[in-house]
């Protein structure tokens, strides 16, 4: 990877990526356009992030949709083998970037660091959808050249249904524009910043939660710029129905990540998870009997449920069934729960022949519905799907 900087112009950074091309075995018939993974290494380090290039804009609700995965009534039948993005007739075309799972966590950190910003922790966006304007080359056919995109945040959006019934107010987020090159022939992809000033809505938009720019933060590009404030806490809960019989629940306490192992609880017979439920709630940290059943714990926080739409408890349902299945090959417990996200750590090593016998539970039609699009984003296809799990010993799941 290549770091370039434009010290003549406030010290703008560069990034220059490896391109890889990782379409899932029978993705390209699912979809106008592969996912595409970058590679980058950083002091040793390897670095990146998966994206996709779509016809359209970011209101489209296609491209909403699992960062465009269509329907199967939209295939291209003629040439499903295809590469490049379908055509577009309206001119229009948005960029949906997505986590490379802990290599865009890497990717995040660095940028904070060449910018100047405290991300140490910062964690990335599963989903980030950029409009996009095209400056040179054709979108349409990737294969010919060099496109070079410039992109730019969706415009402002309404809560959807369930958040307005749960009385759920978006954050507002800073506006976002940089400079995105796909080269595909020459395997490269390049992302450029188009003015620092855009850095702290950049890093929001980016992470997982939203990122929050310290208050001391300034550059001196930013002067006249009217940014949004910062996201604010949001309001305590309201109407949630009461925690099942022997649950308890406390915030989080000062220090604790929730992206890690919660504090184990002081008496036998006890777990402590860190959990929320729908978008309303901070994640507390519950303390649950040992031996409830996870099935019980996915319905509670129904998780799944982000960005399902009208197919709700359909979505829950499938992770309940398929959890269920996964924990009669090798016991494990639950220690995070939300909406968008389950996390399993196992009670002893998995094997190769068990996570064999995982990943054949799941369809690969449902693949993204049943929360492995980490795993899908990452996957080389040059070995299991899963083998993460392998390696952490823990299955993590995430709907974004």
């Amino acid at each position: 990877m290549k770091i370039i900087r434009d010290e003549e112009f406030a010290g703008s950074v560069k990034l220059e990526f490896e391109l890889l091309v990782s379409a899932p075995p029978g993705e390209r018939e699912r979809t106008r356009s592969p996912f595409y993974s970058t590679l980058g290494k950083h002091e040793g380090v390897e670095l990146g992030f998966s994206f996709r290039l779509l016809p359209g804009n970011t209101g489209d609700e296609r491209n909403q949709l699992y960062g465009g995965l269509f329907d199967e009534d939209d295939e291209d039948e003629e040439n499903p083998d295809s590469s490049a993005p379908a055509g577009n007739d309206s001119g229009e075309w948005c960029l949906v970037i997505m986590s490379a799972v802990e290599p865009g966590n890497r990717f995040l950190r660095l940028l904070g660091q060449l910018w100047g910003l405290p991300a140490e922790e910062a964690w990335m966006a599963f989903h980030v959808p950029l409009e996009a304007e095209v400056l040179s080359g054709n979108p349409a056919d990737v294969r010919q050249g060099p496109v070079v995109l410039r992109l730019f945040s969706p415009p402002p959006s309404g809560p959807s249904l369930q958040e307005m019934l749960r009385g759920f107010t978006p954050i507002p987020l800073p506006p976002v524009e940089l400079y995105f090159t796909l080269d595909v022939p020459g395997w490269r992809v390049e992302i450029a910043e188009k003015d620092p000033a855009f850095r702290p809505g950049i890093f929001r938009r980016f992470s997982h939660p939203p990122f929050q720019v310290p208050p001391g933060f300034h550059h001196p590009m930013a002067d006249g710029v009217n940014l949004p404030p910062p996201p604010v806490h949001r309001p305590e809960p309201v109407g949630l129905p009461p925690l099942p019989e022997h649950w308890s629940s406390r915030p989080v306490d000062p220090g604790l990540s929730i992206y890690e192992d919660p504090p184990p609880a002081s008496e036998p017979g006890w777990i402590q998870i860190f959990g929320a439920r729908g978008d309303q709630e901070d994640h507390q940290i519950y303390r649950i009997p040992a031996n409830t059943p996870a099935e019980q714990i996915i319905r509670f926080f129904e998780v799944g449920s982000h960005g399902a739409g009208c197919d709700l408890q359909k979505t829950i349902d499938l992770v309940a069934t398929r959890i269920a299945q996964v924990l009669e090959i090798i016991p494990g417990t639950v220690y995070f729960a939300d909406i968008a996200g389950l996390k399993i750590r196992f009670h002893r090593q998995i094997t190769p022949e068990e996570l064999a016998r995982i990943e054949a539970l799941y369809d690969p039609d449902e693949w993204i519905t049943a929360g492995l699009d980490g795993y899908l984003s990452e996957w080389e296809q040059d070995g299991p799907l899963l083998q993460r799990v392998l390696e952490e010993n823990a299955l993590c799941l995430w709907w974004d």
